[in-house]
């Protein structure tokens, strides 16, 4: 990861976190009597409110030299054609402007043949037969990613480019998608190190073994399929933009749904065994911050299930519930949030687990990959639905999450009832 990356994260993360704080700080501001822990909070907030206000100023000038530093360094400069060259990001950027998956779509329907930056796009990444730029599947608009600063190291780094399939519960966690050419994949990762011990001079330094980890990627396709009326194959603004916005939500979805069940798996090796409580939620979560994955714990974002954030929505600290917040506002509060997933199972309903739903943390950046391939399948079926008028268009994309260092991502869950 390059030194303006590293920049650019930690000022997502530091936007991330004021998203989180300005609706909390108008809550507060409108009310009429607020309590003494009420005007506390809210000088919490302002006072972190101001200091992130001003490492953001710090980072913006910081971000927009390494980017002049980068632009004159030969290390950058000449980077080879790929998904991560300045000049391959430019030609994606023509290519969607030009409706290049609605002329791709004219063209093996019979129409015209391939041109300007569509077809330099395709020759880019060696497109064949029924392949298609990965990248021209992206949505007219994407959300921006919800990133955090990596707090450790030691896990390959790549270069990133905008995600083209947005995923908003991945993006939370701190899983971006890669874009990759066609090949294997592998990710290479240091073992955790513990620090050396300092030494005496002349008594010989301190020594640790260092353990290096290779894993291949096994890829999996990913398949979405759309129907188009023969009669909006004219309009190429139409086709073009309707077959990207179905295709992309569709994918997108199987791809996110891998990434939260490989994430949280079979959930902790032993389940709690007493119903949570306002008390025992917050023990969670500072159970997390260890000083290492997370300093904090607003390092540490939490994806539970919909049960589970209902259960939390009404646990307050006192059993009549007269509190001025819940579990859930707090969690919120002194975390990096806490976001449902409709992808997180439902609660277990017998055995050890009965009654308790799984859920996952994500605590720094570094700890996965999420590899999108940069060709995709796109296969024109003008003959299935040809009575209905309608011709039948099939997409696979190639991708595979992997898990580099399972620490970054621990496995937690919630016991709802006794």
């Amino acid at each position: 990861m390059t030194p303006r990356q590293r920049l650019e994260l930690r000022a997502s993360e530091i936007s991330q976190r004021q998203s989180q704080l300005r609706p909390e700080l108008q809550r507060l501001g409108a009310l009429d009597s607020p309590s003494a822990e009420e005007r506390s909070l809210m000088t919490d907030h302002l006072a972190e409110m101001g200091r992130l206000d001003t490492e953001l100023a710090d980072l913006e000038p910081r971000i927009r030299a390494a980017r002049y530093g980068e632009a004159a360094d030969p290390d950058f400069a000449d980077l080879p054609a790929g998904p991560e060259h300045r000049e391959f990001d430019r030609l994606i950027a023509r290519a969607r402007s030009e409706y290049g998956l609605g002329r791709i779509i004219q063209h093996r329907l019979g129409g015209s043949e391939l041109e300007g930056a569509t077809l330099e796009l395709c020759q880019a990444i060696g497109a064949e037969d029924n392949q298609i730029p990965t990248a021209l599947l992206a949505a007219r608009e994407r959300a921006a990613a919800s990133v955090t600063a990596p707090t450790n190291v030691g896990v390959e780094a790549r270069p990133l480019i905008a995600p083209v399939f947005p995923m908003p519960v991945a993006d939370f966690l701190g899983v971006m998608p890669i874009s990759v050419p066609a090949g294997e994949q592998a990710v290479n990762v240091v073992a955790d190190l513990d620090p050396i011990d300092a030494t005496a001079e002349g008594t010989g330094a301190g020594n640790q073994a260092i353990t290096f980890s290779s894993s291949l990627g096994e890829p999996e396709s990913y398949r979405a399929s759309g129907t188009l009326n023969r009669g909006d194959i004219a309009s190429l603004a139409t086709l073009d933009a309707g077959i990207r916005d179905t295709l992309n939500s569709l994918v997108a979805a199987g791809i996110e749904k891998d990434v939260v069940t490989d994430l949280i798996g079979t959930g902790p090796t032993a389940p709690d065994s007493a119903e949570i409580t306002f008390a025992t939620a917050k023990s969670k979560l500072y159970g997390l911050v260890d000083g290492k994955y997370a300093g904090r714990a607003s390092d540490v974002r939490l994806v539970v299930g919909s049960a589970t954030l209902a259960k939390l929505a009404g646990l307050y600290r006192t059993t009549n519930g007269a509190d001025t917040s819940n579990a859930l506002e707090e969690l919120e509060r002194i975390s990096g949030g806490v976001m449902v997933s409709a992808n997180v199972p439902a609660a277990a309903t017998s055995g050890a687990r009965d009654k308790t739903q799984e859920a996952v943390a994500a605590r720094g950046m570094d700890g996965a990959r999420l590899f999108v391939w940069d060709q995709s399948t796109l296969i024109v079926d003008p003959y299935s639905l040809a009575s209905d008028s309608q011709i039948k268009l099939t997409v696979v994309t190639v991708a595979d999450f992997m898990i580099a260092r399972r620490s970054n991502f621990p496995q937690l869950n919630f016991k709802l009832s006794a």
